[in-house]
């Protein structure tokens, strides 16, 4: 958290002086009383790394006064030869996403029931691991189990 405390610290200073940031672990940067807020999370791949998968990225949101506005999430990939990027964005107000430049298709599941949950709780023990799986498991009971 630290380097990012300190790129948002430099781009704040020289881009950015009337926004404010949050950053991962709960860092707060800038002007409080700015229209625009930066949620910065770097999503480092520790678990990636650890089990031989080479992933990590950054996800960057900002809210103007208080509302979604756009969001970007820049995933660096390692190939045996080199390292690539893949981008994926969203604007308020668009009807798609866009993944790489391009409209990001939107598969035809029309119901929950039917589609695909990814789910991370982290390493916490205490009352947020349980918050989570009592909420995960609210969701899956009301969305009911599918057979393949």
């Amino acid at each position: 958290m630290r380097s990012t405390k300190g790129l948002i610290s430099l781009f704040s200073y020289i881009r950015l002086s009337n926004c404010y940031f949050r950053v991962e672990e709960g860092g707060v940067i800038g002007d409080l009383s700015s229209n625009y807020l930066w949620c910065v999370d770097p999503l480092d791949g520790a678990i990636d790394s650890g089990h031989g998968y080479p992933s990590f990225a950054v996800s960057v949101r900002v809210l103007f006064k208080g509302k979604p506005a756009t969001t970007g999430v820049v995933e660096f990939v390692r190939d045996p030869m080199c390292w690539n990027t893949h981008t994926f964005s969203a604007v308020s107000g668009v009807e798609v996403p866009f993944v790489m430049g391009k409209k990001f298709m939107l598969g035809d599941t029309d119901k929950v029931e039917r589609s695909l949950l990814v789910v991370e709780f982290g390493y916490e023990h205490d009352g947020p691991c349980a918050a989570n799986m009592n909420l995960f498991k609210e969701f899956t009971t009301s969305a009911g189990e599918q057979e393949d």
